[in-house]
């Protein structure tokens, strides 16, 4: 009786021990799971599956659940072989690592600790992370910033200097008067982005603030048309980053580079919230020299497609016509773009 007591007694704490452990793993809100690793799979790679797993390793990857037990090589044969490698050398040396590490296939950032658990021969790895995403997105982004401003100081003598070109050609007696103007224009356009950068800005007001410095040639060999449109603190950075990049290989090279070029901006929108709203913004140059494709990509795309697209969600397409440049940006969910 004694020892049957006892060896209840024992098995209600080991439940009741499981049952706090089972709690603790499910409450935890990084990603946590237990690998089992395989290092001398058939074909020589190193394999693994995952043999327990708590809530957020799938709200946190994106995997789903019956990828339990599952051996990644043939469930998710996307994966990236960093990953395999990494567990891998952890399970052999026993020696725990931190690093952080993105998953093309899953589309993000990790933290990530990995120790071996049980004995060496098991060949187990417990993981413990976080995605941080968010932080890798803000820091790349913080560093096109940067990059940005270091470009744009660098631009801005070519746009005084443009500026000096066009109001020289209007005549000289007041030339001073409307040089300073536009200058002051140059440096309002500025303050416009900064200013809103924690609200929303009209378009109209966006694309005319980072043509001020041309603001006479509005209306004439610039027009600017489309709907009162409101746009996120996002996308106006990224526009207006985009529009000064346009504005001023105009200036430099394209349509504004002679006295008879000709831009036209127009902005769409189509549809509504319930079904989605597509956004599309145009920018076409004509009148200008000949045009041809630079032989290569510089930092200039960089803002006017590669920042546009991933801060949007739209599709950029750059068509170097011989007649003018032809840019496009359309996005089928507005989302990213409309306040």
């Amino acid at each position: 009786m004694q020892e049957t007591t006892q060896r209840k007694e024992a098995e209600e704490k080991r439940r009741a021990s499981e049952a706090r452990y089972r709690t603790l793993f499910d409450a935890i809100d990084q990603g946590f799971c237990v690998l089992e690793l395989r290092l001398d799979a058939p074909d020589g790679r190193i394999d693994y599956r995952v043999v327990e797993a708590n809530p957020a390793f799938y709200d946190r990857t994106g995997f789903p659940e019956a990828i339990l037990g599952q051996w990644l090589r043939e469930a998710a044969p996307d994966l990236e072989d960093h990953w395999y490698e990494t567990y891998g050398r952890v399970a052999r040396t026993g020696e725990p690592v931190r690093f952080e590490q993105r998953s093309q296939m899953l589309g993000r950032w990790f933290n990530v600790y990995a120790f071996r658990i049980d004995s060496p021969e098991d060949h187990r790895v417990a993981v413990l992370f976080n995605d941080i995403s968010d932080r890798k997105d803000q820091e790349e982004l913080n560093q096109l910033l940067m990059r940005e401003v270091d470009h744009r100081s660098k631009n801005m003598l070519s746009l005084v200097l443009a500026m000096a070109r066009h109001t020289a050609s209007s005549g000289a007696d007041d030339f001073m008067e409307r040089f300073r103007t536009r200058v002051q224009a140059l440096a309002a356009a500025q303050d416009l982005l900064f200013r809103n950068s924690r609200k929303t800005v009209q378009l109209a007001d966006l694309a005319r603030s980072q043509l001020a410095h041309l603001g006479d040639l509005i209306g004439e060999r610039i027009e600017v048309d489309g709907p009162p449109l409101a746009l996120t603190p996002d996308a106006t950075q990224a526009l207006g980053m985009a529009l000064h990049e346009l504005a001023t290989n105009a200036a430099k090279y394209g349509a504004l580079s002679n006295e008879t070029g000709r831009i036209s901006i127009r902005w769409t929108l189509e549809g509504d919230s319930s079904t989605g709203r597509k956004f599309t913004l145009s920018w076409l140059e004509s009148g200008g020299p000949p045009v041809a494709k630079p032989g290569r990509s510089g930092f200039g795309s960089t803002v006017t497609t590669g920042m546009v697209e991933r801060t949007t969600g739209g599709k950029v397409s750059v068509d170097f016509a011989p007649a003018g440049l032809a840019w496009r940006l359309s996005c089928r969910d507005a989302k990213g773009v409309v306040g």
